[in-house]
């Protein structure tokens, strides 16, 4: 691995302004702003969970169930699930959606080798890109990582003012972290996305833990396919008692 910058063919051109094209997203806020938000896969056990990522100000409006996005396709509306993740150190939220293959998204991918044990060590001096915004404009940043400690990742990327976001392998092109806010002297920080992975899954563990409620009924033989009603959904004249 090197400390430098390696020259970039036309193919990695490609995929990178690729990317700054088409997987962002303009999510319109209630308020009249806009924020940016990309889509991908979350891996966990045999599931690959849709999610929105985006910037932590989309869970400060009001309930919704749906966000409308907007994108060089056109707008779509898509419709939210129940689990929205907050990471405050990145101002981050992953919300996990309920994919419609007729809304035809446009899918970034998150490196395989985050989901290793000891996945830090393939990533020491790195060579990396980050997508940045700046009012109507998107830059990319390139850099290195020069170390990674507690899920910390300390990077050369210079984004000035920009708003920075995703930090990207350049040699594969898939995420590996999200932009903090804090600077290191002139390093800029970041964290990894195994850590955000990992509290991701956690959150939404523990989500389904306490939001379902699991009832055990003693059905003897005479009652067996009769109608059986819970909670607000009783009918008069069943009687459900033994």
């Amino acid at each position: 691995m090197v400390e430098h910058l390696k020259p970039l063919n036309i193919f990695s051109m490609k995929i990178i302004l690729s990317q700054m094209e088409y997987p962002f997203y303009n999510i319109h806020l209630q308020d009249g702003k806009m924020e940016i938000g990309v889509f991908c896969y979350i891996k966990y056990k045999d599931q690959k969970i849709p999610v929105l990522i985006t910037r932590n100000s989309i869970l400060y409006e009001k309930y919704y169930k749906s966000i409308n996005i907007h994108s060089n396709n056109g707008e779509k509306s898509i419709e939210l699930g129940d689990i929205r993740y907050e990471n405050k150190e990145c101002n981050l939220a992953i919300i996990e959606i309920k994919e419609n293959k007729k809304d035809n998204l446009n899918f970034l991918e998150i490196d395989d080798l985050i989901y290793e044990k000891v996945s830090q060590q393939y990533y020491y001096k790195n060579l990396i890109y980050i997508i940045n915004f700046n009012n109507n404009d998107i830059f990319v940043s390139f850099g290195v990582i020069n170390d990674i400690f507690n899920f910390n990742i300390i990077n050369t990327c210079n984004i000035n003012n920009n708003r920075g976001f995703l930090i990207f392998n350049l040699n594969n092109n898939k995420i590996i972290g999200a932009c903090k806010n804090s600077n290191f002297k002139n390093f800029k920080s970041g964290l990894f996305f195994k850590g955000i992975i990992n509290e991701f899954i956690n959150y939404r563990e523990n989500f389904h833990l306490f939001n379902n409620i699991d009832i055990i009924i003693n059905i003897k033989k005479n009652d067996i396919n009769k109608e059986i009603y819970f909670l607000d959904s009783y009918k008069k004249n069943v009687d459900l008692k033994n």
